[in-house]
């Protein structure tokens, strides 16, 4: 194996640091501790030299200059540590000292004050130290009043004793830091050879010592594992084909539905008596059409259409498309005054407004509630009906049926449930607002699977669940037993299909810009900016109007020179919510064109519903694509747009409180309430050069590329029959304790 001691150095130059730091700091603290004590030894031989002198010297020492004295002062300071001694009368008068005493002493002395010392520096840069020590008075030997004895040190020994001490330590610190490097180095390297060589058995196979230490490594060889299966999957080319070998290799052919409010295609019956068809612009319609096609699979939805009656078999059901018929349509029936209570009560204004958090207050009715559990019982009636095996794949779709899985179980207990929620999942303290919040949570843990966009809704629904209902809630591997089943709850960004049929009936770039400027009246160099959404307060459209409007604010040389045009599918218009945000959308487009669309309309709405074609047109018109909701699930306009972008030209201006940003970074993210960094981020996209266009669009194309619908369906379907397998496990043993479910996927789509 090749030595790297890279590992092995990131832990050794940490604990390096601070050793040396500390030896280092530690050097000057004992110099000085050592020469503090030297200096208390110095006064201890002042002391002790007071107390050597003889009788006849103490009695003479206050009669000025005493031969006696001055004999015993010289033998004194041959000592070569001592420089001078002397003695300083009861006055403060030096009476006797030696030849070297220090010129001009002051004898200073404090009454009561036995010992004092004092610390010399001379000229000559020799420092010198100065005890005082009281001579006992009233004794028969001294006479009353005696002074002090004066004897002054060198204090070079000291100081050099602190600085080599210092130094040592010093010295022992650098020798200690590198023998620790060298130790944590070997033995960082040998830790490491030891773990490697450990996982490399454990993913190859269990033999020998290896298989003794399967509890030391098993985690980590765990998630190795599942990591390379990980990997396997991702470097898959996901596609139609993809699709069909997954559900004929790993789920037997089996029965697939989808079940959800909004239906692929509407027959709507004209005045002539004639029907139209309709493909509803709608950002689960675009995910799942080509998957349940794939899969000659069913789709139950809301027979909406004022033709839809007339174009069904005796089984409410319709082969689609009509041009390539793939899949069964089977349609469900509502009634006016049901559509009242479930759709635009219950699901529209209450739980809708409850989980996007746009400042609009749910309203919780008990008559909407009860038509809500109605009409999802009805669903889930339709799907038993028309399952001919007990154990069906189900997809559940969006918050229309959150009661839906949990019927189904009842009737078949060994269907294979799965639930996508494709709006945000609010925290536990919102959620918590809802009245019948225990019956929707227990009524989604009828799935095996409940998936969500981002990992940020899965915390808060995984949260919400802990502080609901009576249930073991796993945060670290998002699972909820409950009920004696287990809950799998995990993040599946959805995407579009790449390059489908509709982008190849779209005209190229330069002529659909010719086509949507002769539509809407505009000269050859207006630059277009496009929004493409339906008409909902939670999509941010009136902060998008005033952040257009801004931008002529900050920037007037634009006026005349661009143009936004915001198309916009009338949506749920029986609400007087949806109703008074759509009149106030009008009266903002009449407001900023009187101010600034004197020539070149500033703003164009085009409200009415536009199917793919359209919006591959405008998407390849644009100039900029402006996303500004105020809060998405995903958003796939976005990446409708990007991939719609053959010639890499154009920029997403997106607002970051979508599921799509995280999927993104390349666009210019914005927060749709500053409006003023809204016009910014316009005028940037305006000037952008065409090479950076090319750089982002190019990378983000690269992504929605890569992580297309099919590769969101094919992690559902793995984990599906993943799901499956383990169940059936589960049952042959007896019990759903031996239960373990795959590992969460990651990457965005």
């Amino acid at each position: 194996m090749k030595l790297d001691l890279k590992f092995g150095f990131r832990l050794a130059v940490p604990v390096m640091a601070l050793v040396l730091l500390l030896g280092w700091l530690s050097g000057p603290f004992a110099g000085h501790l050592i020469k503090s004590w030297s200096i208390k030894d110095l006064d201890i031989r002042a002391r002790l030299i007071a107390s050597s002198l003889g009788e006849g010297v103490r009695t003479e020492l206050e009669t000025k200059d005493s031969t006696r004295v001055r004999r015993q002062f010289e033998s004194i300071v041959k000592d070569e540590r001592i420089q001078a001694v002397g003695f300083c009368d009861a006055t403060g008068a030096v009476t006797n000292a030696s030849a070297d005493f220090v010129a001009d002493f002051k004898c200073t002395q404090s009454e009561g004050e036995e010992e004092t010392a004092d610390n010399l520096s001379l000229p000559s840069g020799k420092h010198l130290h100065i005890s005082r020590v009281s001579l006992a008075a009233g004794t028969d030997e001294a006479p009353k009043g005696t002074g002090q004895l004066v004897v002054v040190q060198d204090l070079a020994y000291a100081e050099a004793r602190a600085h080599e001490a210092e130094r040592f330590i010093q010295r022992a610190t650098v020798f200690v830091t590198l023998a620790l490097a060298v130790f944590i180095l070997l033995l960082s390297e040998t830790t490491k050879r030891l773990w490697i060589e450990g996982v490399r058995t454990g993913i190859t196979g269990w033999s020998g010592g290896a298989a003794a230490r399967k509890g030391d490594f098993e985690p980590i060889i765990s998630d190795v594992r599942k990591l390379i299966a990980q990997l396997e999957s991702e470097r898959k080319v996901w596609n139609a084909d993809a699709i069909r070998q997954l559900i004929s290799g790993h789920l037997n052919e089996s029965e697939i539905f989808v079940v959800s409010n909004r239906e692929p295609y509407i027959h709507h019956k004209l005045a002539d008596g004639t029907l139209e068809l309709e493909r509803p612009a709608s950002g689960l319609v675009t995910a799942l059409e080509p998957i349940v096609g794939v899969c000659n699979g069913t789709w139950i939805a809301h027979g909406s259409g004022s033709g839809d009656r007339e174009t069904v078999d005796a089984r409410d059901s319709v082969m689609v498309p009509p041009e390539n018929p793939s899949f069964k349509l089977k349609r469900v029936w509502i009634t006016a005054e049901e559509k009242e209570g479930y759709y635009n009560g219950f699901s529209n204004e209450a739980l809708w407004p409850l989980c996007l958090l746009t400042h609009t207050r749910p309203i919780f009715r008990t008559t909407d509630w009860e038509m809500y559990r109605k009409i999802n019982q009805r669903f889930a009636d339709a799907v038993v009906a028309e399952a001919k095996s007990p154990n069906p794949l189900v997809l559940v779709q969006d918050y229309h049926f959150a009661l839906v899985p949990r019927m189904i179980r009842e009737q078949l207990p060994e269907a294979n449930i799965i639930t996508f929620w494709h709006i945000p999942w609010p925290n536990p303290e919102i959620f918590g607002i809802c009245p019948w919040r225990e019956e929707i949570l227990d009524g989604l843990l009828g799935s095996q699977i409940i998936g969500f966009h981002t990992s940020a809704h899965v915390q808060n629904f995984l949260h919400s669940v802990q502080q609901t209902l009576e249930s073991r809630v796993d945060l670290v591997s998002s699972r909820i037993h409950y009920r004696g089943a287990v809950s799998r709850i995990s993040a599946y960004p959805m995407s579009i299909e790449w390059q489908s049929v509709d982008t190849a009936r779209v005209p190229i770039v330069p002529v659909a810009r010719q086509q949507v400027l002769k539509e809407n009246n505009l000269p050859d160099n207006v630059k277009i900016g496009v929004g493409i959404d339906r008409l909902d307060y939670t999509k941010g459209i009136l902060e998008r109007l005033q952040a257009v409007e801004r931008l002529i604010e900050l920037y007037p040389e634009w006026r005349g020179r661009f143009t936004f045009i915001q198309v916009a599918a009338p949506s749920r218009t029986e609400i007087n919510a949806y109703q008074d945000y759509a009149a106030e959308i009008h009266r903002e487009v009449e407001r900023i064109n009187a101010r600034f669309g004197d020539k070149v309309p500033l703003v164009i709405l085009r409200e009415f519903h536009h199917s793919k074609e359209t919006v591959y047109k405008y998407y390849r018109a644009a100039d900029i694509c402006f996303v500004s909701s105020l809060h998405d699930g995903m958003n796939l306009v976005a990446k409708e747009f990007v991939a719609s972008r053959e010639d890499e030209q154009g920029v997403l201006v997106l607002s970051r409180f979508t599921g799509a940003a995280v999927s993104f970074p390349d666009a210019l993210l914005i927060n749709p309430y500053h409006i003023d960094a809204c016009a910014e981020a316009l005028a940037r996209a305006l000037q952008m050069h065409p090479s950076e266009q090319r750089e982002r669009m190019a990378a983000m194309r690269r992504h929605v590329r890569e992580h297309n619908i099919f590769r969101w369906a094919g992690h559902l379907l793995l984990d599906s029959a993943e799901v499956r397998r383990l169940s059936q496990i589960a049952a042959n043993e007896g019990g759903s304790q031996a239960l373990v479910f795959p590992q969460k996927r990651k990457g965005g789509a």
